[in-house]
């Protein structure tokens, strides 16, 4: 599922270096890293222990964090042990990585310039979605992991309880932050259809604002205790219904940790990738996938920057 119609690679460099666009939304990120870095920290440690129980080593190996924002995920990886490296669309949040020692490069994956066979682990926490061709993105991060290398892929969950109360007006629809929409079924396929290994998927809430699970919480379930609410949302994640859906997988080879079988049942005929993710010909969402339609932009030309309040790769 996706937007039409896309935005440019260069309205999209402008847009997340502007002031009149992106940056306003991830600022209190910032603010709140720089006051209570401890909640990034859970974040970060969360991540690398979901790639640790697939074989990423304890520390000292190249990891890369694609749309790394500000950087906080790679601050504290590097507390761990790893060698951290970013790539960042914007300017603007990838020079204030750089003044604090980070390793970030400003640009994205169709552009950069590193060898294939780089990085043991790739993350891209809440990034894909902002991608406007998910399916090359991820062929180049296939290249870039070394055999047995790991990928992480944070989206938001088309599939949530939000996204399905909220429908058209779910805040993650959010031209031109975010541009492709993912489920269980069709992330997994997508990867493996490129020769990534799959091993797991789940949805939890992740980076996303709990508020919005407990206010429909309430509303349909009339739940108002805080351990019931904390209790429903834990129970959102495990059928699949939590805001945010992450798949795991390797790219074939071994590099100390054993290898995982393909995805079965697959719903990708092909490497192309699945309808809802090519030359899909209207903005109108099939019965799969929801109801209604999906108008990202009245003019086909460059509309007119706004910043949208979501979070850049998780920062």
């Amino acid at each position: 599922m996706f937007f039409r119609p896309l935005p440019t690679e260069a309205y999209l460099e402008e847009y997340y270096s502007s002031e009149e666009g992106y940056l306003p939304s991830i600022e209190e990120n910032r603010v709140q890293f720089e006051n209570a870095p401890e909640e990034w920290r859970r974040t970060a440690l969360h991540i690398l222990d979901d790639l640790r129980k697939h074989g990423l080593r304890e520390q000292g190996v190249p990891i890369l964090d694609v749309g790394c924002a500000w950087g906080f995920f790679l601050h504290f990886a590097k507390q761990e042990g790893y060698e951290v490296h970013g790539l960042e669309l914007s300017s603007e949040t990838s020079a204030w990585a750089r003044e604090r020692d980070l390793d970030v490069r400003t640009g994205h994956l169709g552009t950069t310039d590193y060898e294939p066979g780089t990085f043991h682990a790739i993350t891209m926490n809440n990034v894909l979605e902002h991608s406007i061709d998910p399916k090359r993105d991820l062929e180049k991060v296939f290249e870039l992991l070394v055999p047995g290398g790991l990928a992480y892929i944070a989206v938001p969950n088309w599939e949530s309880l939000v996204a399905q109360v909220d429908g058209f007006y779910w805040k993650m629809k959010s031209w031109p932050n975010h541009l492709f929409y993912f489920t269980k079924e069709t992330l997994p396929a997508l990867m493996t259809s490129l020769g990534f290994e799959f091993l797991e998927s789940f949805s939890q809430i992740g980076e996303s604002d709990v508020r919005d699970d407990y206010r429909i919480l309430r509303d349909r379930l009339k739940l108002e205790q805080d351990q019931d609410l904390e209790d429903a949302v834990a129970f959102l994640g495990q059928k699949g219904k939590g805001q945010e859906l992450v798949v795991i997988a390797r790219k074939p080879g071994n590099n100390g940790a054993e290898s995982s079988s393909p995805l079965e049942g697959s719903v990708m005929e092909d490497s192309s990738g699945s309808e809802t993710l090519s030359d899909a010909p209207s903005p109108t969402l099939d019965e799969d996938s929801g109801e209604g339609e999906e108008g990202a932009s009245e003019e086909e030309g460059k509309p007119p920057l706004e910043g949208s309040g979501e979070a850049h790769s998780g920062d």
